[in-house]
Formats: C-alpha cells, sequence, structure tokens
C-alpha cells in the first residue's frame, strides 16, 4: 500500500492574530473542563459535558481524560429536538458530540509515523489499512504537531460514522478525539462550534 499523502496547515480554527484575540473573547465566559496535569478545555452554554460517559470501553484512560461534550439540541427534519432524546431511539449511535480520551501511549505508535496514530483506540479501534489512501492532514493544537483524518472508516456499523478522528502525543500520553455531527441538519453550524471548542484546549503540566 502506498504511503498516505500528507498536508500540512496550521489549526483552522484560528488563522489570523486578530481573528485569534476575537476568538478569545468569544470563549473568555465559557464552561471550563480540566482534567489534572493533562488538558483543559472550554465549551458554550448551548453544550453539556459528561465525564467518563462509560468506563466499561476505556479502562486503560487516565483520571479525569475521557469526556463527551455535544450540543443540547439538534436540528432534525426542521425541528430542534433534545440531542440525547433523540439519540436514545437510535441504536449503535456515536451521537453528535466531540469525544476526547488520553491513555498511555502504546509500544510502535509515534508521531514520525502518523498512520500508526489511527484507530489506536481507546474510544475507536481499527486497523490503519482500513484508511487506504486517505489523506492524513497534520495541524497543531496548542503547540503540538497533530494528525486528523475526515470520513473515519465506519467499524462496527451504526446509524452514523465518525466525521473526524484527530489525534496526537504529548508526555508520552496518547490523545484520541473524534468528532460526529453529520447526522444533524444544521451539521455545518456544529461543526464550526467544536472546531471553536477545540481551539480552546490546551496541555496542562
Amino acid at each position: 500500500i502506498a504511503p498516505l499523502p500528507q498536508q500540512t496547515q496550521s489549526n483552522p480554527t484560528v488563522k489570523e492574530k486578530g481573528n485569534e484575540v476575537n476568538k478569545s473573547a468569544e470563549t473568555a465566559n465559557w464552561k471550563i473542563y480540566k482534567a489534572a496535569g493533562l488538558f483543559s478545555l472550554r465549551y458554550p452554554e448551548n453544550y453539556e459535558l459528561i465525564k467518563d460517559y462509560d468506563s466499561r470501553l476505556c479502562t486503560q484512560c487516565l483520571p479525569d481524560a475521557k469526556v463527551s461534550i455535544y450540543p443540547k439540541k439538534i436540528l432534525i427534519d426542521g425541528k430542534y429536538v433534545n440531542t440525547r432524546d433523540y439519540l436514545n431511539e437510535l441504536e449503535h449511535s456515536p451521537g453528535v458530540q466531540i469525544s476526547i480520551a488520553a491513555f498511555p501511549k502504546k509500544e510502535g505508535i509515534s508521531l514520525d509515523n502518523p498512520r500508526s496514530l489511527f484507530g489506536s483506540g481507546p474510544l475507536l479501534y481499527y486497523d490503519s489499512e482500513e484508511l487506504n489512501e486517505q489523506a492524513i492532514k497534520e495541524i497543531i493544537i496548542d503547540g503540538v504537531k497533530t494528525y486528523e483524518i475526515a470520513d473515519v472508516p465506519n467499524i462496527g456499523g451504526g446509524c452514523c460514522k465518525r466525521d473526524k478522528e484527530i489525534v496526537t502525543i504529548k508526555d508520552s500520553n496518547i490523545y484520541q478525539i473524534l468528532l460526529t455531527f453529520r447526522i444533524a441538519n444544521n451539521a455545518t453550524e456544529i461543526e464550526e462550534e467544536m472546531n471553536q471548542i477545540l481551539s480552546t484546549f490546551k496541555f496542562l503540566p
């Protein structure tokens, strides 16, 4: 299998210094979540955060380092509905959410080999060969080299696949971030909000 093409760019949610200042002002009054010694991020009033939303799926996750953040309401068939009520009616749905987990780095996984990062768990497992010729995009999160793919392989079926997988390594820990939003009619709006939430992500000493 030929090597995946790679694209390099800075964090797409912060493009210029002026925009960065404006975005900081917008997010200053957002709620903040901190996983001690790992990361922090902010999220707006119209989103909810659940910590350790299913510990059975992440026995190796670091303390307080597995969270799900989702909009309280989504647009479905022209009407705004409560996200959790709607998704409770669907089986095997990854939801409309940002899922984040941090866990100790495994042997054989490295930023020097971006393909090795994807599907390495704990939120989602699959063979990296499932990526085929898909482009891996290099981005920067809080000054750290990070890799992203869109159209994540739909492993295990379900009503909707994950739309982005973002992975990096910091201080011997792997950070896996999954974004799912396309099930909602207002997916473009939700994707923009999720990008802004991720723009507040900071690694903690």
